[in-house]
């Protein structure tokens, strides 16, 4: 089915019936405009019942009438809104190219009629000293039914200003629509407080229909509340980047599959906190989405550092064609993992883990001391001083008693603060316990190279667990992990540029077996994974520095 799509970028406007229309002669760039043309559209727009689609301020319907009849999916991006089109004069059938990119919202709730606009417009299209069209200007005259409960008859009047493909391709997009407001504004239009038709039609009833997903009633200050907020908020992530990443937009991938394996890690480490079977249950699929993405994902690398390394590669052995050549299998290797990605999105497997997220966050199960709040009236900073107070006294302590004394003396924590504490030092003596492994076998050279890199690809793993953790746990407010967040962050980042390298050298020496198989000659393959390993050896050199920052960012949280 024929399918279009394009970035939407408009202005709303609230105008009242008797308004003259604007002097667009004024509007900057405007040169000329074609005679005003009048549609007569009417729209049915579809949503759940409890409204999933426009609470991601997304909408979808079906027109008749107008330049564009049939049905639009517009769904919100980075400086306006994306439309995707269905030509289609009859209303039938929802198009299963507009259903895709909203499945992981809708999943399998129905799609209702929630609201009828009809629309007389009044458009202009205004030209540029080329003649070319960079600025619709709509008068609209709308008319509305909702059709959910305390829904209502409504009539108004707007004006919408929508920018052109064109205009974009230009870069004018930004000014123009900012001396269109001027102007409109200085005829007596006001910029609307309401982003949509389908938003002023549905009124009041937004607040009556049920809401999609509830979230349990927690204390956020506790324990069991700051593990919640982590997991809703990559909740939250992990359907919000679904339409970016069937859409294969940059990074998209990236940032479901951190979504995915953060909120796998909170549900690891916070094991005790969270209790139950659900979380065990959860961190498996979990996993394996993961794991699909990230098959995505290295190939986005590899082809980042297959392009670095014919930069770096001076020496001439590796020619233009073989170049071409690992460009073409990255890229060939890369569609077949997206699509592999894409089978998995649309696996009702993935929905139905999307449900049980839901229900875990509706309906967790904590352990009693993890629902306790943290005191209003505590103070880490006070804590700290004291803390600061105390060593100076066991400094010039002169014996054991005396200074245990004086440490039983401390303010004692608030038992929701010790268990968040307990988990964030599991998590950090794990880390500590796989740097030790890492560097042991890191010169064992008996020890084949892929195992000794594991260990430092276990030790990132660790790396982030603390990280996620140190994140979760600042959100409380109550613990400063801001520092230790940071260190982590920055080992990781290490870690990272070295793993890199490994995975591109599997892809190197996996294209060289190829290719000796083939009889060609796989010396240049390997120029390019010395190449690469010395690019993985300068990177890990900054490990040591790494770590320490991290052992000195925990030792003063």
């Amino acid at each position: 089915m024929d399918i279009k799509s394009q970035l939407e970028v408009e202005t709303k406007f609230s105008v009242d019936t008797d308004i003259e229309a604007p002097d667009i002669a004024a509007i900057k760039f405007v040169q000329g405009s074609k005679s005003t043309e009048i549609h007569t559209m009417s729209a049915i727009y579809f949503d759940t019942e409890d409204l999933r689609l426009t609470r991601a301020k997304i909408t979808l319907r079906h027109r008749e009438g107008g330049n564009d009849p049939g049905w639009h999916l517009k769904l919100p991006a980075e400086g306006g809104r994306i439309e995707m089109h269905v030509p289609c004069e009859t209303r039938g059938e929802i198009p299963a190219e507009l259903l895709t990119p909203v499945r992981s919202l809708i999943r399998h709730h129905e799609l209702v009629p929630v609201v009828q606009i009809d629309n007389d417009r009044f458009e202009t299209q205004l030209l540029d000293g080329t003649g070319q069209t960079i600025l619709e200007l709509c008068d609209d005259h709308v008319t509305s039914w909702c059709f959910l409960t305390g829904g209502d008859h409504k009539v108004w009047r707007e004006w919408e200003t929508e920018v052109t493909a064109y205009a974009q391709e230009q870069g004018i997009a930004d000014e123009l629509l900012r001396s269109a407001t001027q102007v409109l504004v200085r005829a007596g239009a006001k910029k609307s407080s309401i982003p949509s038709k389908l938003l002023s039609a549905l009124g009041g009833a937004v607040d009556l229909a049920p809401m999609p997903s509830t979230i349990h009633d927690v204390d956020p200050s506790s324990p069991a509340g700051v593990v919640l907020q982590a997991v809703v908020r990559n909740r939250d992530k992990i359907v919000r980047f679904d339409p970016k990443v069937r859409r294969d937009e940059p990074d998209a991938v990236h940032q479901m599959r951190v979504a995915t394996r953060e909120m796998r890690s909170h549900l690891r480490t916070f094991d005790g906190i969270v209790i139950g079977e659900k979380p065990k249950a959860l961190e498996l699929k979990l996993k394996k989405l993961a794991q699909i993405l990230g098959d995505v994902r290295d190939l986005e690398v590899i082809a980042e550092r297959f392009d670095k390394l014919f930069t770096l590669e001076i020496t001439g052995i590796v020619t233009d064609e073989l170049k071409e050549h690992l460009r073409s299998k990255v890229k060939e290797d890369y569609e077949a993992a997206f699509q592999r990605a894409i089978r998995a999105l649309d696996d009702d497997r993935y929905l139905e883990l999307l449900d049980e997220l839901d229900d875990f966050i509706a309906h967790p199960e904590f352990s009693e001391v993890a629902t306790l709040p943290i005191p209003t009236d505590f103070d880490d900073k006070d804590d700290k001083s004291e803390k600061k107070k105390d060593k100076k006294r066991h400094k010039d302590a002169k014996n054991k008693s005396k200074k245990d004394k004086k440490k039983d003396s401390r303010p004692e924590l608030p038992p929701a603060l010790v268990l968040l504490r307990k988990h964030l030092d599991l998590a950090y003596e794990q880390m500590k316990q796989r740097h030790v492994q890492a560097l042991e076998s890191a010169f064992e050279l008996d020890i084949p190279l892929v195992e000794r890199e594991a260990g430092f690809h276990n030790m990132r793993k660790s790396a982030k667990k603390v990280r996620y953790a140190a994140e979760a746990i600042g959100d409380s407010a109550y613990l400063d992990t801001t520092k230790l967040y940071k260190a982590c962050k920055e080992l990781q980042e290490v870690l990272g540029e070295f793993q890199d390298s490994v995975t591109a050298r599997e892809r190197l020496h996996k294209y060289a077996e190829a290719a000796h198989r083939r009889g060609e000659d796989t010396f240049p393959y390997g120029v390019l994974f010395a190449l690469e390993h010395q690019l993985g050896m300068k990177a890990l050199s900054e490990y040591t520095d790494a770590f320490a920052d991290v052992e000195k960012a925990y030792r003063k949280m």
